[in-house]
């Protein structure tokens, strides 16, 4: 980077040659730190000087000096040069070092010199008084004299004309400051003025010090002036003087008084704390805030959410301490408080307490790092505003005028415009990046202030005078600086501190400078130790560090400095920069002021550092603040008394010694601010806005002094009592407040506000007070509380707290308290919260946990009932309140009183009494399954009393009444397994003698129930919801079903079995986690032969899909070429036989054909101890339970595609030729006799597998008959034989009726007919004959006596059919359930066999074999339309494919998207669902990491329709301290299962996540820094397991170990150009990317971008997929590389730095990615043009309010093999292992991306 520079300079015999142009360029290195305006020249003209002034060759050095004395007519060149000390001096101040040194003949030859050249100079000028007031240029000559030449001869003429322009102009400090230097004694002072000049000097000396209220200096000179008349009267006192002097001598010193501020001056604690501070008086030494005067919300919502991201961590959570500096600074000026807040500026007039004008001043600008502090003058305020000065009217806020800063990259000017402000564009991407002025330090009726460039990677320091007018008076360019910024945040510039004719200037860039304040000339720059680059971002972004605080002048010729980017707090002298101590910064982060003593320090410590002596730089004392107060907003020194300002309250010190004076509360929470005190008036600008307090005392005078106090005025005297600590007085205020028994306000007046005001104030107060404080400050907020919700959660905190202090029965009142005012409000607009029924309270545990309040206070009543020792004691008042409520109740005789009783009292007597009487009322009225319900309920709630097992006995009674038989049954099974052997006094129809087992056995044979299933096998009902979900997974999309046979062992009855290409799981059918995964492919030897398609895997299908038995503790599964033994409790392999076909070695010629190939499975049977098996190698193998294989024998024939069967000790093996079945010994093998079918036979052919029946018996189905074999004795039992011209053309046999086979008969013309064949006989009892003549094929399913048929080819139809047996009689009739017959399905083209139907209890479910489920009313036959979206076709939105069935009462379906579990259960508002919530809730808060009470109580509020709440359950859990520590492996990994699953429905239930993207100013720099002013208030944190996922690989485990290991933050932003995000990657390990690799390997960013925003479950033309990378250089391009960033750390959008790959491809747009320099991951920075979106192409670009879709998608490579996980803001964007993979687009679907809107 090059310094900008005006001019070439070329020293040549001490002549100097000069070239316009701009501030010179540095010729330093740049690598040094800061690049100060320098030249060659100069710095080897100041060396020779050094090396001539040593050798004493003065001639040399007097002609080196020439160059000085040509400077006085050269003000263009501002340069410096520098020692080795760290300090620049500007060129005048290090050439006049010189001429002290000349011996004094030299001496005398160049002063001669130097006074022909003045007077040369000064001649030109005329002498007209006019000239001396407007000329600007003889001004700027007389200053430079006096400063650099002032033993001139011309010079006492020179400082004369300069006294008397400081007096004409009212510059009473130059005019003071130079009439002193005049008065001096010497040559050139008042020793060489005649009489009346003497007289005249003081004269303009007194009117200074008259001006200035200097009672000492007006004292000093009046003395002075009398010595010179009496010594020299007549000369001295001449007529012109006379009156002048007489008046001034006539002033009494001691009368010159210190007023309270000059008219129009401005005070600013934050510009000048020192001033302040002593314009700070005696009345509001004592000052403490009271009521609010004034309140306002600023329009803009920005700044606050910025504090708040702010003060949040990477992870998420709150760092409430955290010092975040609040840019916006007040002044006082005139009475008036000047106040800005982002784009607004208000005059606040103290006297009347309200606003006098508001202004605004224009477009948002971008950061919050720019100090906003008004100064003003007599007439006029400025603001800077973004890189704008702008001057507005101080009484009425009309804009005066407005001044732009613009900076020209190309000739490196700095300018200030007077016309309208240009429009920033981005087109020169090589133009400065931002312009920031900053706060300025008001200076003869303009300003000083200065001014930051970033052009490049640099950062430009300017500083610049501005007059009232708004011209510029002087720039001056001190430097530059590599820019170690972080997000915009970094330094900003400290304001310039004036003293006398010196500007000192903290750049916080490591350097602090002095410049003249006439004309801008460098005295010296001065660096300091600052932090490095690295070290500054990291305290930029943990805000550990220094707040911008100006520079204060320690009163000893010193100033304190507290830099941002140092650790120090740094005293140096004003006068050469020398460092005269320091001491560190520790805790603090503001510099607030000083007295005579101190400094004084502020931050999470406040600390006085002495100034002088032996405590110079020392701490005299400190204050540590209270971990529960958080500062918000700077320190304010005023007076005596340091005011501390923090979130929720105000905290005064003494100044002296550091002791807490007081402590107040804002008027409401994050009040806190920067503050102004001024006029018994505390004005405080907060991140929200602004307040205006008046003083406590006065307050509290007035309303102590009323007579009258009414309701309003109460609550205001204890509300302010209480926010100023007097809480016994607030508390006995509000006491009197209650006894005077207040209406309820109304809502949401001015009233009721104050109340809820007061209610809040008791709530914070109790949160910090002792424990019997806390406990009456809780009483009196349940008493204040207004609005019901709010009293149900007081009641709720009051009761918690007396639970906790062991004060029972008093907790006890307060709960039911809670339950008196939690009634059911009005309903609103608002959506219902999910789960919370009707519009009751809500109350949220951990702070998101929500609940019905009245489940949250019955789970504490219960609690307390549990755990109190004397129930009696506690519970008695309660009790007799119950029962007076109940005989009121009585006595009205209404069902309401009776319900109101149990809801207000549960658990109680009463309560109890009164669910039996209300029981009794609803069978009055005939509801008897209310009734039912109120006695199950009494049964709930007291489940131990002595009639609790008779009541539910009679509950079920009831229910059966009814016709709730299934309920019926459900409750009579219950009460059989808990209590069968109880007795009870007999309900009708009991009898005396029975106990509860012996009643139900006799009820459970009533025919009502017999014919019902038990209960824990009832068929699922509708409506359905959704139990749980699980996520998509890409290493194995397409699952099935795996159903394997046999009896289900007890540790597998509620779970399911899934298979895929590679994959077997055993799943929870409650939850759908994995109870165990296992690959196929990680078993030795299994043989996986898929069919696949670029990387696409089909599912497994015909005799490659795994079937398998039970037997024992094993799960034996096979599919077409192994054999595999599972251990099903564990998921453990214990053995597997892949078929690899012969031993023997024979060549592949001479082997027979069925040998050349595979060998495969035909057969499998598994019984008690054997598994037997046939193969397609004519072979049958018997292996035992261990994998041992037995024997194997060769076969004569080749087996059957079917499995072998077993009759006694033999086994037989089906002929596929002839149907014939050979019988092999169990025991070796031996071949037994066959069993060959008849010869009426021999043509029929097979048509479906054989049936076997069991004991030997087995159905075989041909086209002419169906057989009952009796393998064992080798014969037929019995044939079915149709009718001649009628075949068979399948079987069906179900274990619901064992004792029938149902034939598919296929008459004449082929119109088929179903019959139903005996078992027993092999005779026909029933057929169904009404079929159409289209061929069909049908799929035949059944529910006890009913059928349910698909039949057809193309159109498939549903037919339900009913068969029962005629009593009396053998026979069987059958008919149709629905008045219609049939339904029709659906047209299917080809024949489509694989056909599910599930059978509810109340509805039948057809999966259709597109996309959708159908559901048809069981009874009706109609399709059942449901009132909400149908879950079913919800979950099935954008599934490709799925597979359905039903497990343990769940339907659960597979799909490539994931799978759900549906259920029948009550739906989660029903109060019976939130008790069972909240008993989960009770479990998770034992232990908050239990993996299985986590699990359940996400699954209960995902039931309820709660994702976010479920969501974040899950995601604080993976998040613990205490689950990421323990050894819970299987644990983490179901959390985060289930997590994904959870989120991924989520996404379909909730809107689209928003993203803001502000409109900048300045385009950033697409370099991969992140040291652009990106809109932090809008970030997006990715820093939680929710936001990730996982890459599918065989052994994978689901593990994240916090955000180091991966995290991001995404920043985005636009202008008329482009639109841009950064990503900042947190990741330990970081990979280069390999684009040319099989699987995702290295670490890249996958974009995923719908432009037009019409979202969609599937992509468009117009939606884009791009990768940005670290990339893998070519082989070839090796070395060339290696030169590159070591480690790759420069990065390309996929390749993009490969010269040889054709670039066609490359998307539009600037992309940059960089490895972060310590290594702790990347930047990704991104700049997409608006014409690569389709509809900016060609027109104008977008307009805020535009939004489009945006996905991103990071991928983590730890390993080196491959990348094991992603991080992603969009949870349905999952990409496959591998890069080509046809998937990586399945799961990219525009309808869930993000939604970016442009503001």
């Amino acid at each position: 980077m090059r310094v900008p520079s005006n001019s070439a300079l070329t020293l040549c015999t001490a002549l100097l040659v000069l070239a316009p142009g701009g501030p010179l360029r540095s010729q330093q290195d740049e690598s040094a730190g800061l690049f100060p305006p320098t030249s060659q020249d100069f710095q080897v003209l100041w060396q020779e000087l050094q090396e001539r002034s040593a050798e004493k060759d003065w001639k040399s050095v007097t002609e080196g000096l020439e160059t000085w004395i040509g400077l006085l007519d050269k003000p263009s060149i501002n340069l410096v040069v520098s020692n080795d000390a760290g300090v620049s001096l500007g060129v005048r101040k290090a050439l006049e070092r010189f001429r002290p040194l000349l011996p004094a003949q030299w001496q005398q030859r160049l002063d001669e010199r130097v006074d022909a050249v003045l007077k040369g100079l000064w001649s030109l000028y005329s002498k007209d008084t006019e000239a001396i007031l407007t000329d600007r240029s003889r001004a700027l000559l007389r200053h430079r004299i006096l400063r650099d030449f002032p033993e001139t001869k011309i010079a006492d003429i020179v400082l004369r004309e300069e006294i008397g322009y400081r007096i004409l102009q009212g510059d009473w400090p130059a005019a003071s400051r130079w009439s002193r230097r005049l008065l001096q004694p010497g040559a050139g002072g008042i020793t060489s003025l005649s009489p009346e000049e003497k007289s005249r000097a003081l004269i303009s000396a007194l009117q200074a010090d008259l001006a200035l209220t200097d009672a000492a200096s007006f004292s000093r000179h009046q003395e002075q002036l009398k010595d010179i008349l009496d010594a020299s009267a007549a000369e001295a006192r001449t007529l012109p003087l006379e009156t002048t002097i007489t008046a001034l001598l006539k002033i009494p010193p001691e009368s010159i008084g210190q007023p309270p501020g000059a008219p129009g001056s401005a005070l600013s604690p934050f510009l000048d704390p020192v001033s302040y501070s002593r314009g700070i008086h005696s009345p509001q030494e004592s000052f403490r805030p009271g009521r609010v005067l004034w309140r306002q919300q600023s329009s803009e919502e920005d700044f606050r959410r910025f504090v708040g991201e702010r003060r949040t961590a990477r992870d998420g959570a709150d760092q409430g301490g955290i010092d975040i500096p609040i840019p916006y600074h007040p002044t006082l000026t005139a009475g008036v408080a000047l106040l800005q807040h982002e784009r607004q500026l208000t005059a606040f007039d103290l006297s009347s307490g309200r606003p006098r004008w508001q202004a605004a001043l224009g477009a948002r600008t971008p950061g919050y790092l720019q100090p906003g502090a008004p100064v003003s003058n007599r007439e006029t305020c400025f603001a800077i505003h973004g890189n704008t000065l702008q001057a507005l009217a101080l009484e009425t806020g009309e804009l005066a005028w407005k001044r732009e800063f613009t900076y020209d990259p190309e000739t490196q000017e700095l300018n200030l415009s007077t016309g309208a402000p240009r429009k920033t564009g981005s087109d020169d991407r090589k133009a400065a990046q931002g312009i920031a002025p900053s706060a300025g330090t008001p200076h003869r009726g303009g300003l000083i202030l200065p001014i930051n460039v970033r052009a490049e990677k640099q950062v430009l320091c300017y500083l610049a005078r501005i007059d009232g007018e708004g011209e510029l008076l002087w720039k001056t360019y001190l430097g530059s600086k590599d820019n170690a910024d972080f997000l915009g945040l970094g330094s900003t510039p400290s304001p310039p501190l004036v003293i006398e004719h010196n500007v000192l200037y903290l750049a916080n860039h490591g350097f602090i400078s002095s410049v003249d304040a006439e004309d801008g000339t460098i005295s010296w720059i001065k660096e300091y130790d600052s932090l490095s680059p690295s070290g500054l971002k990291e305290s930029i972004r943990d805000e550990n560090r220094w707040h911008p605080n100006a520079l204060i002048p320690a009163g000893n010729g010193d100033v304190i400095a507290a830099p941002q980017d140092s650790t120090r707090l740094l005293s140096i002298r004003a006068s050469d920069g020398t460092t005269t101590w320091s001491c560190s910064r520790e805790e603090h982060s503001s510099l607030i002021g000083r007295n005579t003593t101190a400094c004084f320090l502020a931050g999470s410590r406040v600390s006085a550092v002495g100034l002088s002596g032996t405590v110079r730089g020392k701490i005299l004392w400190s204050f540590e603040l209270d971990p529960n107060i958080h500062p918000q907003g700077r320190g304010l020194l005023a007076g005596s008394r340091i005011l501390l300002s923090g979130r929720r309250s105000l905290l005064q010190l003494s100044a002296l010694d550091g002791k807490l004076l007081s402590r107040d509360l804002w008027d409401f929470p994050e009040a806190g601010g920067n503050m102004l005190l001024a006029e018994n008036r505390l004005v405080v600008i907060h991140p929200g806005g602004f307040v205006a307090y008046s003083d406590l005392r006065s307050d509290l005078g007035r309303l102590e002094k009323k007579e009258k106090r009414d309701s309003r005025d109460l609550l205001e005297l204890a509300r302010l009592r209480l926010r100023s600590g007097d809480l016994e007085g607030g508390i006995d205020t509000l006491e009197s407040w209650t006894e005077t028994r207040p209406s309820p306000p109304p809502a949401n007046s001015e009233l009721d506000g104050v109340q809820l005001a007061t209610a809040e104030t008791l709530e914070q107060l109790a949160r910090e007070a002792e424990p019997k404080r806390a406990e009456e400050l809780l009483k009196m907020r349940t008493r204040v509380e207004n609005n019901p919700a709010r009293k149900v959660s007081a009641n709720i905190a009051l009761g918690l707290f007396l639970k906790k202090a062991g004060k029972s029965k008093e907790a006890l009142a307060a709960f039911h308290d809670a339950l008196s005012f939690d009634v059911e409000r009005p309903a609103t607009d608002k959506p219902r919260l999910p789960g919370i029924p009707e519009n009751k309270s809500v109350y949220r545990v951990d702070g998101f946990l929500q609940i019905p309040a009245e489940e949250f206070i019955r789970s504490e009543i219960r609690s307390l009932r549990k755990s109190v020792p004397k129930p009696g004691e506690v519970f008695q008042e309660t009790e007799s309140k119950a029962a007076a409520q109940l005989r009121s109740a009585r006595k009205s005789g209404e069902i309401y009183g009776l319900r109101e009783i149990i809801r207000l009292y549960p658990f109680t007597e009463a309560a109890a009494a009164a669910y039996k009487e209300l029981a009794i009322s609803y069978l009055d009225r005939g509801n008897s399954i209310r009734a039912a319900r109120t006695l199950l309920g009494y049964v709930d709630d007291y489940p131990l009393r002595f009639d609790t097992v008779r009541t539910a006995l009679r509950a079920a009674q009831i229910f059966y009444g009814a016709g709730k038989r299934t309920k019926t049954r459900a409750l009579y099974e219950e009460l059989l397994a808990t209590h069968p052997d109880k007795r009870v006094e007999p309900i009708p129809g009991m009898d005396a003698s029975d106990t509860v087992g012996s009643y139900i056995r006799r009820r459970l044979a009533d025919p009502g129930l017999v014919e019902l299933r038990p209960a824990d096998n009832q068929l699922l009902h509708t409506p359905l919801r959704m139990a749980w979900r699980s996520p998509a997974d890409l290493l194995s999309p397409e699952k099935i079903f795996l159903e394997p046979e046999g009896e289900r062992p007890e540790s597998c009855k509620n779970s399911f079995f899934t298979q895929a290409s590679e994959i077997i799981e055993c799943r929870d059918v409650s939850t759908g986690i994995p109870s165990w995964t296992i690959n196929l492919s990680m078993i030795p030897g299994y043989i996986i032969d898929p069919i696949q398609y670029r990387n696409f895997r089909f599912a497994r299908s015909g005799d490659k899909e795994l079937r398998g038995s039970f037997a024992g503790k094993l799960l034996i599964l096979h599919d077409h070429r192994n054999l595999v033994a599972v251990d099903h409790q564990q998921g453990k392999v214990r053995w597997s036989i892949p078929l690899e076909g012969s031993t023997k070695k024979l060549p592949r010629a001479e082997q027979p054909v069925f040998r050349q190939l595979s060998e495969r499975i035909r057969g499998c049977l598994v019984t008690a101890d054997r598994v037997y098996l046939s193969s397609s190698h004519r072979q049958l193998y018997c292996f035992d339970h261990n994998g041992a294989e037995l024997w194997r024998k060769e076969l004569k024939f080749d087996p059957a595609q079917a499995r072998p069967a077993l009759a006694g000790d033999e086994v037989f093996v089906l002929n596929q030729r002839d149907l014939g079945y050979t019988a092999l010994e169990t025991k070796d093998g031996n071949q037994r006799k066959s069993f060959n079918l008849p010869l009426a036979y021999d043509s029929a052919r097979k048509v479906g597998d054989p049936v076997q029946l069991g004991k030997g018996l087995c159905l075989l189905p041909l086209t002419s008959a169906v057989l009952l074999l009796d393998l064992a004795h080798r014969t037929v039992l019995w044939s079915f034989e149709p009718s001649e011209g009628t075949t068979i053309e399948q079987i069906a046999h179900s274990t619901e009726a064992p004792d029938e086979v149902i034939a598919v008969l296929a008459r004449e013309g082929g119109i088929p007919a179903l019959a139903g064949l005996s078992i027993e006989n092999g005779k026909r009892e029933w057929i169904y004959e009404k079929f159409g003549k289209e061929p069909s094929y049908f799929s035949i399913f059944r529910d006890g006596h009913q059928l349910f048929v698909i039949h057809g080819s193309d159109r498939l139809k549903l037919l339900a059919l009913e068969v029962r047996r005629i009593p009396g009689i053998r026979g069987m009739s059958i008919s149709s359930l629905w008045p219609q017959k049939e339904i029709h399905l659906g047209t299917y083209l080809g024949r489509m066999r694989n056909r599910h139907l599930h059978i509810l209890e109340n509805a039948i479910i057809f999966p259709d074999p597109g996309q959708t489920i159908s559901i048809y009313d069981r009874v009706k036959g109609t399709l059942l339309r449901a009132v909400e979206p149908n879950p079913l076709s919800s979950f099935l939105t954008e599934k490709r494919s799925y597979r359905s069935a039903v497990a343990s009462g769940h339907l659960v379906l597979l799909t490539d998207g994931g799978g759900c579990g549906m259920t029948g259960a009550a739906f989660p508002e029903q109060p019976n669902a939130s008790r069972e919530r909240m008993e989960l809730l009770n479990l998770y808060l034992k232990d908050r990491t239990e993996p299985k009470a986590v699990i359940d109580l996400a699954l209960a509020y995902f039931q309820a329709g709660d994702y976010p709440s479920a969501v974040a359950l899950l995601d604080r859990t993976l998040k613990s301290e205490g689950l990421l520590s323990s050894d819970n492996t299987k644990g983490r990994e179901d959390i985060a299962y289930l997590l994904e699953g959870i989120k991924q429905e989520a996404m379909k239930h909730t809107h689209p996540q928003e993203i803001t993207a502000r409109q900048l100013q300045l385009p950033p720099v697409i370099d991969g820094r992140l040291e652009d002013s990106w809109s932090y208030a809008h970030r997006v944190l990715l820093t939680a397991p929710r936001n990730l996922n996982l890459i599918p690989a065989p052994g994978l485990s689901r593990q994240w170990e916090g955000e180091e290991d991966l995290s991001a933050i995404l920043y985005t932003g636009w202008d008329e150009s482009y639109f841009y995000f950064a990503l900042d990657v947190e990741d330990d390990i970081l990979r280069a990317y390999d684009r040319d690799a099989e699987n995702w390997k290295g670490d890249c960013l996958l974009i995923g971008l719908d432009p037009d925003g019409d979202g969609g479950y599937r992509q468009g033309s117009d939606d884009q997929l791009m990768t940005l990378g670290l990339t893998i250089p070519k082989r070839r391009k090796e070395a060339k590389e290696e030169e590159r960033a070591e480690g790759g750390q420069e990065g390309g959008l996929d390749g993009e730095n490969e010269e040889e790959e054709d670039d066609d491809d490359e998307p539009q747009g600037l992309f940059s990615v960089k490895k972060k320099p310590d290594s702790s991951g990347a930047i990704y920075e991104v700049a997409l043009p608006w014409t690569s979106f389709p509809l900016f192409k060609t027109g104008p670009p977008p307009s805020a309010g535009f939004n489009f879709g945006l996905s991103l998608l990071l991928t983590d490579d730890d390993t080196g093999r491959g990348a094991t996980k992603t991080l992603s803001i969009n949870p349905c964007h999952l990409i496959p292992r591998k890069q080509r993979n046809v998937w990586i687009w399945r799961f990219m679907i525009p309808e869930f991306f993000p939604r970016v809107r442009l503001r």
